[in-house]
């Protein structure tokens, strides 16, 4: 019993590489890549991969990238599915500051976990921002309003004020 798992380990996997069909090895421990004759550091006991590497990029034509490759995460649903454009970028964050005017919400709202929540489902890629930066942001859209707002009170037949002190 001890001989035959002696003998498997001593059969291990050797030069079973689809990578050995376009290569030679050299003495020295380098190999020869047999379709442009570059040499390459090769030690009996490391991998293939940059062998490998070398005949994906340099003979995509002649080497495919092997059918048994893993799938990326992306393929099943997992992560961002695409990036999310400085464009939209830009609309979201548009959106994400009128929202806070128009509903007079804290700052910290964009720190709220629940919005968190939403924005990554709604927009996985999208980098909700702290809320100094929306602040910074409202503070630059601060002329338009103050001209709306003015519009609005110079057209209104009468203004109330409430204060609780």
């Amino acid at each position: 019993m001890i001989n035959h798992v002696l003998i498997k380990m001593a059969s291990k996997r050797t030069n079973q590489s689809s990578v050995w069909e376009h290569m030679t090895k050299l003495p020295g421990n380098k190999v020869q890549c047999n379709l442009c004759t570059k040499e390459m550091a090769y030690a009996k006991s490391s991998s293939t991969s940059t062998m490998m590497y070398h005949l994906w990029s340099m003979h995509p034509s002649i080497f495919k990238e092997p059918k048994g490759k893993q799938p990326s995460l992306s393929s099943f649903g997992v992560g961002p599915q695409r990036p999310c454009s400085e464009s939209r970028t830009e609309k979201i964050t548009a959106l994400v500051v009128k929202c806070i005017v128009a509903n007079m919400l804290p700052l910290s709202f964009v720190e709220n976990t629940e919005f968190r929540e939403l924005t990554a489902f709604v927009e996985p890629s999208y980098m909700v921002l702290r809320r100094d930066t929306i602040g910074a942001r409202l503070d630059s859209t601060k002329p338009e309003i103050t001209k709306k707002v003015t519009e609005e009170m110079q057209s209104a037949p009468a203004v109330h004020i409430t204060t609780d002190i």
